[in-house]
């Protein structure tokens, strides 16, 4: 891995046990455009793809989560909620993103998003 996006891996790593806490509603994140590709620019922002709880959240859950991911990684961040975008979008963050956090739910997410594909 190059180090920016080391340095992004283990950041978002290192938030994890604050995600579980505070943000329960989130069953799977994932990193994934430039950052997990290593083909970052200096305008990039650090993209990352969740799975959620539809009963718990709501938008201000999005902004505050995006917020704390940005004061954390000292970058812009752009949210993708998984259940939100088609099944080529799901597929694509799947195949070339990297799965840094997840529950117990990550095998049904994916089968049930590949189905759907």
């Amino acid at each position: 891995m190059n180090t920016i996006k080391t340095q992004i891996v283990d950041i978002i790593k290192n938030q994890i046990p604050l995600i579980q806490k505070n943000y329960s509603w989130i069953h799977v994140l994932y990193l994934f455009g430039s950052y997990a590709k290593g083909s970052v620019k200096p305008d990039s922002d650090i993209d990352i793809a969740i799975f959620i709880d539809n009963k718990t959240y709501d938008f201000m859950d999005d902004l505050h989560f995006s917020v704390f991911m940005e004061e954390k990684c000292r970058r812009p961040v752009e949210i993708l909620v998984m259940q939100r975008v088609s099944p080529i979008v799901q597929h694509e963050v799947l195949k070339t993103g990297i799965r840094l956090y997840d529950d117990s739910l990550i095998e049904r997410i994916q089968c049930n998003m590949l189905w759907e594909y």
